[in-house]
Formats: C-alpha cells, sequence, structure tokens
C-alpha cells in the first residue's frame, strides 16, 4: 500500500515538470516604391525595393492596386513580381486598369510569417474623351476624332454601330491629343450611329449619336485656270466636258473661253457682242442653244452699269450669237429662269446696284415660242427678296431664302405650279446662309446649300457656309445631306446626268479657288 502510494506521488511530480518554450523568430524585411511614372496610355511604371533584413524562407514581393486607398491582397488587383531572400530592386510596368476613376497601388512583400505593404501612390484618373470638329459623317470625307490621351502603343478601334471600321493613315498619337481618322464605307446606309473606340480594355463612346448624310463629294484631278476661278462677270455655265465663261479682258472687251476638265484643253471662242457682256444673267440650256436673260451691262462706260432685258443665245455647235425676243417688265439681274416642255418662265430678280435703292421685282413671266411672246404670270406673293435662290422640279420653281434692301434675313420658301399658274408657301430653308447658295435638282428633289451672310454691298467680311439640304416636295420637308467639302461663293454649277458639277469662286477671305467637285445622290 505504501509502495503504491510514493508511485502516485512520483507521477504527480513528473506531470508538473516544466516544459522548455521554443521561440519562433519573425522574418524582417521592408517593401518601399516610387511615385508613379506614366510611360504611354494606360501604362505605369512603379519601381521599388524589398529590403531583407532577415528571412528563412523566400519573400514574394510585388504590386497591389485598388480604388480604395490602403489596397490588400485579399480584394483588389495583385501584380506579382518575383521571390527574394535577399534585398532587391524592382520595376514594373502595369496596364489594364478601370478607367474614370483613381487608383492607388502599395508595394507587397509576403513571407510566411505576414504580409508588408508600403505607402500608398496614387494612379490619375484615366477618362480620355471624343471629340471632333466634324458635325455628320460624309461618304468619301475623312472623320477626325480627336483623344484627350497618348495612345502611343495602342491600336485603337474604331466601331459604328459595333462594325469595325479601317482608319486612315492620317492616324497618329500625340503627348497630350492623339488623332484617329477614317471614311465611312459605302456599304453603309445613311442613317444614325453610334460611335465608339477601343483602347485595348477602355472603350470610349462618342457623344450622341452621328448622322451618316446621304451623297458623295468628290474633287476632280485638274484644276480651273484662273479667269474660270472667279472673273469681274461671272457668267458660267456647263455643258457636256467643257465649262463656259463670259467674262471681261483687259482693255475693256469681251471674251467667251470654254474648259475641258477632263483634258485641261481650253479654248477661245465667239463672245457676246461687247455692248451686250453681262453679269448677273439667267441662263438655261436647251440642247445646244444657251439663252442669255437680263443680267448687268458691264461695258458701256456707266460707273453704275443698268441692267438689260436683252435675251441673248448662244449656239454650241456653230459657236455663233443670235438675239431672241428681249424679256418684259424692268431689267433686272439674278432672276429666276426654268422651262417647262417648250415654255420659257422668267422673273423675279432685281435692280443692279445704284446710287439710289435697290429694287426687289416680283413679276413672273412666260415665253411661248410658238407665238413668240411673253405673257404675265401671277407675281411671286412673298417678301420681297434679293439675292433669293432657286431650282426647279417637275415644273414647279421654287423660291429659296434671300435678303431685301434692309440686309434683313429672308429664309422662306415659296413654289410656283406652272400649270395651276399658282404660288404657295412650302418649308422654311433650314440653312444659315441665305444668299449665293449653291442649287440643283436630282430624281425629283430639290438640293440647296452654302451660301454667304447678307452684308449686301461687300464681298469681304462674309461668313461662307458649306452644309447642304435636300427638299423633298412630297413631304415638304427639308433634310440634311453630306456637305461641300470647303466652304466657297460664287461657284459654278452644272448637270452631267445624274452628276453635280460645282467649280471655282472663292473662300472666305476672296481667293480663288480652282478646284472642281463632284456630287451624287
Amino acid at each position: 500500500m505504501r509502495t503504491l502510494f510514493y508511485c502516485c506521488i512520483s507521477l504527480l511530480l513528473l506531470s508538473c515538470t516544466k516544459k522548455e518554450v521554443v521561440e519562433v523568430e519573425a522574418d524582417s524585411f521592408r517593401v518601399s516604391i516610387l511615385p508613379v511614372a506614366v510611360i504611354g496610355f494606360d501604362q505605369y511604371k512603379i519601381t521599388g525595393t524589398v529590403d531583407v533584413r532577415k528571412t528563412s524562407n523566400d519573400i514574394e514581393y510585388g504590386l497591389v492596386v485598388g480604388r480604395d486607398i490602403n489596397p490588400v491582397l485579399e480584394r483588389d488587383k495583385v501584380f506579382k513580381i518575383g521571390t527574394s531572400n535577399s534585398t532587391a530592386d524592382f520595376a514594373q510596368t502595369i496596364s489594364g486598369l478601370d478607367t474614370g476613376a483613381v487608383q492607388y497601388v502599395r508595394g507587397y512583400g509576403k513571407s510566411s510569417t505576414g504580409v508588408q505593404y508600403s505607402a500608398n501612390q496614387r494612379i490619375g484618373k484615366l477618362s480620355p474623351k471624343l471629340s471632333s470638329n466634324a458635325i455628320a459623317l460624309q461618304y468619301g470625307q475623312s472623320f477626325q476624332l480627336f483623344i484627350t490621351a497618348d495612345i502611343t502603343g495602342v491600336t485603337p478601334v474604331v466601331k459604328l454601330n459595333g462594325n469595325s471600321i479601317t482608319l486612315s493613315s492620317d492616324t497618329f498619337p500625340g503627348p497630350e491629343l492623339s488623332v484617329i481618322s477614317f471614311i465611312p464605307p459605302t456599304m453603309l446606309s445613311p442613317g444614325d450611329y453610334t460611335l465608339t473606340v477601343d483602347l485595348g480594355h477602355i472603350s470610349l463612346a462618342y457623344p450622341g449619336k452621328l448622322k451618316l448624310l446621304e451623297g458623295t463629294w468628290s474633287i476632280l484631278p485638274l484644276t480651273l485656270p484662273r479667269n474660270f476661278t472667279f472673273t469681274t462677270a461671272p457668267d458660267r455655265f456647263v455643258s457636256g466636258d467643257k465649262i463656259y465663261t463670259s467674262e471681261v479682258v483687259y482693255p475693256f472687251n469681251a471674251s467667251l473661253s470654254s474648259y475641258n476638265y477632263k483634258t485641261g484643253e481650253t479654248q477661245t471662242l465667239k463672245p457676246v457682242p461687247r455692248e451686250l457682256l453681262t453679269r448677273g444673267a439667267s441662263i438655261l440650256q436647251v440642247g445646244n442653244k444657251v439663252h442669255f436673260f437680263g443680267g448687268q451691262l458691264l461695258l458701256n462706260g456707266d460707273p453704275y452699269p443698268p441692267a438689260t432685258n436683252a435675251h441673248r443665245i448662244y449656239d454650241i455647235s456653230s459657236d455663233s450669237w443670235t438675239d431672241g425676243v428681249e424679256s418684259p417688265g424692268s431689267p433686272r439681274q439674278n432672276a429666276a429662269v426654268m422651262i417647262v416642255g417648250d415654255r420659257i418662265f422668267y422673273g423675279l430678280g432685281r435692280q443692279p446696284l445704284t446710287t439710289g435703292p435697290l429694287e426687289e421685282y416680283k413679276d413672273l413671266w412666260m415665253f411661248d415660242p410658238n407665238a413668240t411672246s411673253w405673257r404675265r404670270m401671277a407675281d411671286f406673293p412673298g417678301t420681297a427678296t434679293l439675292l433669293q435662290s432657286y431650282f426647279d422640279v417637275d415644273g414647279k420653281l421654287y423660291v429659296i431664302a434671300g435678303t431685301n434692301s434692309q440686309n434683313a434675313v429672308i429664309n422662306e420658301t415659296w413654289c410656283y405650279d406652272a400649270a395651276l399658274n399658282q404660288w404657295s408657301r412650302k418649308a422654311d430653308y433650314p440653312g444659315e446662309g441665305n444668299i449665293g447658295l449653291l442649287t440643283f435638282n436630282i430624281n425629283g428633289k430639290g438640293y440647296a446649300g452654302m451660301g454667304q451672310t447678307i452684308s449686301y454691298g461687300s464681298y469681304y467680311g462674309r461668313n461662307i457656309f458649306q452644309k447642304m439640304y435636300r427638299y423633298t416636295p412630297m413631304t415638304d420637308k427639308w433634310e440634311e445631306v453630306s456637305n461641300f467639302g470647303v466652304p466657297k461663293a460664287e461657284f459654278f454649277v452644272g448637270k452631267i446626268g445624274e452628276t453635280i458639277l460645282v467649280g471655282g469662286g472663292y473662300d472666305s477671305v476672296t481667293q480663288p479657288s480652282p478646284s472642281i467637285f463632284t456630287f451624287k445622290p
């Protein structure tokens, strides 16, 4: 019994013996990074050091990036760089960050005993913007986009309604502003489009919809001789492959010449009699015969030359001039003229610049070649107008915009129906320019556009515009179509089949323009 007791006491004492405690020493290291360096679009270089003082194992090190300050491994984006058991410098380029928000980056070191982080460094907001000086997409014309970022090293992908578009060669990055360009492919239909640009993982959206306008402007390879651009007597017309100009030549003589815009050949032709040389005549071509109605006489020695009622007819085939039946009413220039069947309608227009007040005319006349006489038709009922523009569609004459002797802006549209001998008011012209519009008709629709402001009496200081509009008689609506490439004034216009030829004129600082353009709907 006593022996059993001593055994129990011995076991109890053994269980109370103090055990040795083994102390595990933590790894000692530190991570630091320098401020972020921007090296390209959505590309950042971060340099730093992992300073290892004591470790029993390799230390993993890298970067962690997030939108909140103090990003951590468990929550944010991690860029592992490497492992080391000694002090090491590192440099890491990172990209693919979310756009439109400030980012924070910290270096990290991770060992078996814990994680150490560096101080925060800030990555500025990456939110490039898209903009353009253009107002619409147009066939055959380059559309330039500006991006407020340096996109060096990035291949931009432009999409219209989600479909990729081939970029033009004039696409280039810049230090603060990059430019990308493209020409809308002809396979696209006119209408509204959403434009986006993908820059790597970042997708930028152009603000609002872009309209792809109907119609295509092209520039011809040959340019005009100077006397075909803008002359002192720009009575010009187009027939076939040739452009004709009637002008004053030194010393105060009349001249008529033609220019073949396909071959570049010029030809001197028989001019109108000197005393009948005009500017602002109303020109109408019927077959090989070109009719000149009215206009301001230029070579009669008067400092304020008057207008005439003369009707001159030039025969292209025989290079000869004959006199037609003079127009009735007051002599005028810039009058309206159209032909319906074999009947010619002529009227409106204005008195030339004189020492007195200008006078606008509202009378309209019809010439019947069978009776060889003129008959007065219904007077124009709208605002008496100067420098208005005209086109005709299917036997109807349209009178558009203009000004008056008080320089008022007039944007009215009026229609004269030759079959009914009636005028009616139509939808107002929506363009900015109100005088000197470019007008023509194609496929039963009228077109008008460009034009100038109303500073009548001077060719300087005007605003010259380039928007074009199409008028549909069936719906009485104006719609914007493809705009002219450059603002111009005092141009000539001709129609060859379903193609419109436009050329000559001058720009906003009155520099002559030698280019020739075509328009196809």
